[in-house]
C-alpha cells in the first residue's frame, strides 16, 4: 500500500498480511527430491506434449484474453479494473 499513496487501513494491512503468509508458507510444499531429478530432453518432451498442458494452455489464454477484455470494458478505478490487473499479474 505504501508504493502506491495509499492510506494503510486495517483491510489492507490484513490482506497484504495474508498475502505474505501465504507467499512465504508456499515454500513448505516444494518437492524434496526435486534438486536430484535430470532433465533430458526426453523427459521434457514427454511432460510438455500431454493432452493436459495443451488444456491448461489454452484456459490460460482464454482467462487472460478474458481480463483483457475486462480491463478495456471497465473504467479507470474501478473495482473491476483493478481486480483484472491483479488477477493477470497473479497469474503470470
Amino acid at each position: 500500500p505504501f508504493t502506491l499513496g495509499e492510506k494503510l487501513t486495517n483491510r489492507r494491512l490484513v490482506a497484504s498480511t495474508i498475502i505474505f503468509i501465504t507467499a512465504a508458507g508456499s515454500i513448505a510444499f516444494k518437492h524434496r527430491n526435486e534438486d536430484e531429478e535430470v532433465w533430458t530432453l526426453e523427459r521434457a518432451e514427454d511432460i510438455l506434449l500431454r493432452w493436459s498442458v495443451l488444456v491448461y494452455g489454452l484456459v490460460f489464454a482464454m482467462w487472460f484474453c478474458l481480463n483483457l477484455w475486462l480491463r478495456k470494458r471497465s473504467a479507470k478505478g474501478s473495482v473491476l479494473r483493478g481486480f483484472s490487473l491483479g488477477a493477470t499479474a497473479g497469474s503470470m
